[in-house]
């Protein structure tokens, strides 16, 4: 198993309840619409390898549309490695 990560750096994420972490692609909004944009895609995957996760997580958090959230649980956010501790 991997070892989890914190998701911004040595922050870790505290969540209560029912709370998760949400995730979507990359956009830019333009007369009222979005679009998914994929010029940074790169740059992402770059910086989140820097703070020590995978290619895998990397591809979770950047594959996600951009027209949703993904909300991702605590069980869910931990299976891809990342950090996430109840809130007290």
């Amino acid at each position: 198993m991997r070892r989890a990560r914190p998701l911004a750096g040595e922050i870790c994420a505290n969540l209560g309840g029912d709370g998760g972490i949400g995730f979507h692609a990359l956009s830019v909004r333009t007369g009222g619409t979005v679009q998914e944009t994929h010029a940074a895609d790169g740059a992402l995957h770059h910086w989140l390898s820097g703070l020590g996760y995978s290619y895998d997580t990397a591809n979770i958090i950047v594959n996600t549309p951009a027209s949703v959230v993904r909300w991702r649980p605590a069980v869910e956010l931990r299976n891809i490695g990342i950090q996430v501790d109840p809130y007290p």
